[in-house]
């Protein structure tokens, strides 16, 4: 599994979603994220999918772009399990002058 597979398995996505969403064929869109082809409108698709320009992607310093986009999404996930885990295990401070 390459970078650009990791970030989309942790987003959530997979590519007949984003195939479906960019009215592609999803094996175009996989073969692309796999890197054995080189489709420039499947990779602006994509890029612009996933919210980044496409050299962030399939450009040479790529691996660094997609490994801050996994650091970024796994704190993302960390806040939101944390403030989930807060509302399930703290229960919420009573006004006291509501008396």
């Amino acid at each position: 599994m390459n970078d650009l597979q990791r970030l989309i398995r942790l987003r959530g996505l997979n590519m007949f979603s984003i195939g479906a969403a960019l009215e592609l064929d999803p094996h175009s869109v996989q073969k692309v994220v796999k890197g054995t082809r080189k489709t420039p409108h499947v990779q602006e698709g994509i890029a612009a999918y996933i919210g980044v320009p496409v050299e962030h992607l399939f450009g040479p310093g790529a691996r660094q772009h997609i490994t801050r986009l996994i650091n970024n999404e796994i704190d993302r996930r960390k806040r939101l399990y944390e403030i989930k885990l807060k509302r399930q295990f703290i229960p919420p401070v009573r006004n006291r002058l509501a008396g």
